[in-house]
């Protein structure tokens, strides 16, 4: 996970609702889109997109898992 990115802080269930759609629909887009090895810099922009799905499973996790508060 990149250092910009927040840690497991309590978020309000609105939010992280959003925010899981949100990330599944970057998730679905990143899954849709066609290389296209004839451009300069596919190589580039595949590899970021490789990370970027990646760091938004990661944080689809742990907004799935959220930590539990004591009572």
């Amino acid at each position: 996970m990149s250092a910009n990115q927040p840690t497991n802080s309590p978020v309000p269930e609105a939010d992280r609702q959003q925010k899981l759609a949100d990330l599944h629909e970057l998730v679905e887009a990143l899954d849709r889109r066609v290389p296209h090895p004839d451009r300069a810099g596919e190589r580039a922009i595949a590899t970021d997109s490789a990370e970027l799905k990646k760091d938004a499973e990661e944080r689809i996790a742990q907004l799935e898992d959220p930590p539990s508060h004591p009572d």
